[in-house]
């Protein structure tokens, strides 16, 4: 079958892992693709995402489909019920999850995977969710308000250059090289753009961002696959707690896999042991610890690979 190497979705870098599930994840909502699975393959000393599809298409015309994607998904409920997580209450979260849920049919579930994907009602602090661990916003940083905003200017063409601005975002998120030109956060989820302002006498707020915008779009976009539960407290898929640090574990596999057969992955990682990676099919793993020195600063630390 046809195959797409998405060579600056690397699988060493918590991003880029993120980005690569929230790509494949659209593209199975893309007619024009056909079936579409997920893989990785060598490139540079690491992996790379790989889309296997069964109607052909090259990378313009891939760049093309995710522009009109984000332009056609039209209003995003899942980021407008709130502008943050952190400050938003039990109730809050049951009344939006419970409008999802009674709008969710057998083939469509998107917006209660969302609302899963932000916390749990469960786990709270006098009615104040705790939100995923994903959520690594701080002062003036709104997680659902900055992915809406997010997503609403990479769908509005550029008034002199169309659509060729969030074209060449796209283009540079999944084939690269990422140049980091855009004034954009990446939310803690690239260890190679930390903020320092912390530890500076300079304000964050008035520091230039370094980012991708639809590298972190598309990050954004993996969180249906990483669901939040209770247990004694928040857990969420594909992390590991060990009394107050935790840490991100995921694996990487040459052969492509359906959209269920990646949930199921990416909800056994932490657990698997060395000795079982060659009967499951991966060819890498990796974790990611949080790193928070004060409470200003949160993001992943580089990833390590497992032994």
């Amino acid at each position: 079958m046809p195959q797409l190497r998405l060579t600056a979705l690397k699988s060493s870098v918590p991003i880029g892992f993120m980005a690569a599930l929230g790509a494949f994840r659209h593209a199975n909502a893309m007619p024009e693709l056909g079936v579409v699975k997920l893989g990785w393959e060598p490139h540079g000393g690491q992996w790379c995402a790989v889309l296997e599809v069964s109607n052909e298409i090259g990378a313009d015309g891939l760049v093309q489909l995710f522009v009109e994607r984000v332009k056609s998904v039209g209003e995003r409920p899942e980021f407008a019920w709130s502008k943050a997580v952190k400050s938003s209450s039990t109730e809050e979260l049951r009344r939006e999850a419970q409008h999802a849920l009674e709008a969710m049919s057998a083939d469509n579930h998107q917006l209660a995977d969302w609302f899963q994907a932000f916390g749990s009602e469960l786990a709270h602090k006098e009615g104040v969710l705790e939100s995923t661990p994903f959520d690594m916003t701080v002062a003036r940083q709104l997680f659902l308000a900055d992915a809406e905003w997010l997503t609403k200017s990479l769908a509005e063409p550029d008034k002199k250059r169309g659509d060729d601005v969030n074209a060449g975002s796209f283009r540079e998120a999944l084939f690269g090289p990422w140049k980091y030109g855009d004034n954009q956060h990446s939310l803690g989820w690239d260890p190679a753009t930390k903020l320092m302002g912390a530890f500076t006498p300079k304000a964050p707020t008035s520091m230039n961002k370094a980012g991708v915008r639809a590298a972190v779009w598309l990050a954004m976009e993996s969180l249906p696959f990483f669901p939040c539960f209770f247990e004694s407290g928040l857990a969420t898929c594909g992390f590991v707690k060990k009394g107050r640090k935790q840490s991100f574990h995921w694996a990487v596999w040459e052969s492509p896999l359906s959209l269920t057969a990646v949930r199921t992955m990416l909800a056994q990682a932490p657990g698997i042991e060395e000795d079982e990676r060659a009967g499951r099919g991966l060819c890498a793993m990796y974790t990611s610890a949080i790193y928070k020195p004060n409470k200003y600063l949160t993001s992943f630390q580089p990833a390590v690979l497992k032994a």
